[in-house]
């Protein structure tokens, strides 16, 4: 069983990111950067393949490396990322003892970021409720079921897009939508550093704005309940913004009518009550 790790980067400029992250198996990356160029050389006995465009746009990368990828099992990571030293071992483990998982999400130790991260305990089965939870730099897929499915990520949402997150949520709603096995996993993959962020600039109302945009993207009859849901079980969200819940409400309404012409968060006169 094959493991390839697909790392979303920008401007590398030379060949030390494997080394950097603690890949030890095949790698491609996918370097957001000022030139085109594909490179590919050996890192410790494995094939890292570099995929080099003068483009933006997480999901964009990510696809890049997605719909160019050859191993069994795809492991999506960020170069922020240090990865465990057994995670070769580990992930192989994990899939041969889930033969039935078409992917699984493991656990990721994050440095900097006081907003916390989910935590596994256990191996469970991802349903629709739950599958906003994790993000695509704890997720290993089964390439052979996504390249089936034709499953890819949205370009519209995620670093560099006028929607600033979310990529990953739409692209594990459409893994189970398609009829995909998800599992998270209690193993520790990777830790990352996120002291500083490309897109997360506070819980303010633009981040409010592309939630809305989110919902809208996940479902059409139940975007508004999935905003007024979020906004109580996480009061920090608008309590932080100075707004109230209803003002916070109307911003997230405001980025469900807007997915329609996908119309990008501009500040108004609203709102703070």
């Amino acid at each position: 069983m094959n493991i390839e790790v697909l790392v979303a980067a920008m401007n590398e400029a030379d060949h030390s990111l494997p080394a950097r992250m603690g890949i030890r198996t095949d790698a491609l990356i996918g370097n957001q950067c000022a030139h085109n160029e594909v490179e590919e050389y050996t890192h410790e006995g494995h094939t890292v393949r570099i995929f080099s465009f003068a483009e933006r746009g997480v999901g964009l990368n990510r696809n890049n490396t997605l719909l160019r990828a050859q191993g069994d099992i795809l492991l999506f990571a960020d170069e922020d990322e240090t990865l465990s030293p057994d995670y070769a071992e580990q992930v192989t483990r994990a899939f041969a003892e889930n033969p039935q998982a078409d992917g699984l999400i493991f656990n990721i130790c994050t440095v900097g970021d006081d907003r916390g991260r989910r935590q596994n305990k256990r191996v469970r089965r991802v349903r629709l409720w739950n599958a906003l939870n994790y993000g695509a730099v704890r997720i290993a897929v089964r390439r052979t079921a996504i390249s089936r499915e034709g499953i890819t990520f949205n370009t519209n949402f995620g670093g560099g897009t006028p929607f600033s997150f979310g990529e990953d949520n739409l692209f594990i709603v459409s893994m189970l939508r398609r009829g995909l096995r998800l599992y998270t996993h209690p193993y520790t993959v990777a830790t990352v550093d996120q002291g500083s962020s490309s897109w997360f600039e506070g819980y303010n109302e633009k981040f409010l704005y592309d939630k809305g945009v989110l919902f809208r993207a996940i479902s059409r009859g139940f975007a508004s309940l999935l905003c007024l849901q979020d906004l109580v079980r996480h009061p920090f969200l608008y309590r932080k913004a100075g707004l109230s819940l209803p003002a916070a409400l109307r911003i997230m309404r405001r980025g469900v009518r807007g997915y329609k012409s996908l119309r990008p968060f501009a500040p108004k006169e609203t709102s703070r009550q």
